[in-house]
């Protein structure tokens, strides 16, 4: 914690820097960051070491017999609904032979959120036989053109992704193979230009049609997409979801952190860190990770170990941004996955919730008071905690899986490559 000498120095360095016109935005986080109960900062290195071990026993530790042998009714559900998914969706569109896709996929520190959502798309459109590959972010574009011959080709609508990107060698390509361009449809509020000199540029480099992680009832109904509409596009919605090869519940593992919260520090959602999340992290050691945090021991993405960290932990702890708790916009992919991993989860009340999950799957919060009360409510009564993460991994395991969704994407993708008259070959 920090000493009341150090804390006047940072309010005396803030307001120095107001005087000359240079405020710190960060130096609130700062703060905050340090009053975080100090058992967490040393609880992140040695459970991220412990994470990587596990996943070092992987085929030790998840096999076949552990599940089978568990008492756990998460564990044993988790195992039964992913099995089932699995073999649902295992190889079902290789008939699909001709599509094959390129997806542009960022850096994890340049854009988490992205990396995780493009990530878990390529792997599961690999699983269910649709050939997808990742164009790196350090990588050519020329080499995947020549080598992979792809024929969609996806990526994100601002400048820092699309300057990575040699156009004129996708042209180039275009001239003598079906390529169609798909970008996200980004609205001004996102932190993006102005939409009007977006489009010119995708009417001037040929691109085909929009993709958005916001459900399709979303960018249907309200008017701030009209413009993409307007000049012929088409937005396919290409939802969160959890990934069965990697989210589920892992057996034998004690419960003895009092919550994960895997999350990065993004500017939009620190706001409500601090009113949300101030009094947990303070009276409460537990692991918090992710890029931007002082005390984060990861150079590596998560999404491999996770589930070891959650099968840890006896609260889940979610929060959403504005756009998410004021528009039945979406659900962050935090939902999804927390679910499957079959952690009790303690979330806001984003809008799109209700109609994705029924009542009583998650300890839901109108506001911070409620949302500590509720917290400790999960740590004193296991019973209905366990009951609430059933039902929750129960619905996004039998519809909310990214096999779900990948297979809507690529249902209505096809569907429109036929009205387009397109044969992708």
């Amino acid at each position: 914690m920090w000493s009341v000498f150090e804390q006047i120095s940072v309010i005396i360095k803030h307001c120095l820097k107001i005087l000359i016109q240079r405020p710190d935005p960060m130096w609130a986080f700062r703060l905050f960051e340090k009053r975080i109960h100090p058992e967490t900062a040393r609880l992140n290195g040695e459970v991220t070491r412990w994470s990587d071990r596990c996943l070092e026993r992987k085929s030790e530790m998840e096999g076949r017999e552990c599940y089978q042998g568990s008492s756990s009714a998460l564990v044993k559900q988790g195992f039964e609904l992913i099995e089932s998914v699995k073999m649902e969706f295992a190889g079902k569109y290789t008939n699909l032979n001709p599509l094959r896709i390129l997806v542009h996929l960022p850096a994890w520190r340049v854009s988490p959120g992205v990396h995780s959502a493009f990530n878990n798309f390529v792997i599961a459109s690999t699983f269910m036989g649709i050939e997808a590959r990742f164009l790196g972010w350090d990588e050519n574009v020329e080499r995947w053109l020549e080598d992979f011959k792809p024929n969609v080709l996806m990526t994100c609508d601002y400048r820092l992704f699309l300057e990575r990107i040699n156009w004129e060698e996708v042209l180039r390509y275009r001239r003598k193979n079906t390529l169609k361009i798909g970008l996200s449809a980004e609205l001004e509020e996102d932190g993006n230009t102005a939409l009007s000199g977006r489009l010119r540029w995708a009417k001037e480099h040929h691109v085909d049609f929009y993709h958005t992680f916001r459900c399709q009832d979303y960018i249907t109904e309200r008017t701030d997409y009209k413009e993409f509409f307007d000049e012929g596009y088409d937005i396919f919605s290409l939802e969160f979801g959890a990934n069965p090869l990697l989210h589920y519940p892992i057996p034998n593992i004690k419960r003895d952190l009092n919550f994960a919260f895997l999350a990065s520090r993004n500017p939009a959602k620190i706001p409500r860190y601090f009113s949300f999340l101030g009094k947990i992290l303070q009276a409460y050691p537990g692991f918090v990770d992710g890029p931007g945090w002082g005390f984060s021991n990861s150079d590596h993405f998560w999404c491999d170990r996770d589930r070891y960290i959650y099968a840890r932990s006896k609260v889940g702890i979610n929060l959403h941004i504005e756009n998410q708790i004021q528009w039945a916009s979406e659900l962050n992919e935090r939902t999804y996955i927390l679910a499957a991993c079959g952690i009790p989860q303690l979330v806001d009340h984003p809008k799109l919730l209700d109609s994705r999950f029924g009542p009583d799957s998650f300890f839901v919060a109108e506001n911070p008071e409620e949302y500590y009360c509720l917290f400790e409510e999960i740590l004193l009564n296991g019973e209905e905690a366990e009951r609430r993460a059933l039902k929750a991994q129960q619905i996004t395991l039998e519809k909310h899986t990214v096999f779900h969704r990948t297979e809507e994407f690529i249902l209505k993708l096809m569907k429109w490559c036929e009205q387009k008259g397109t044969c992708l070959n």
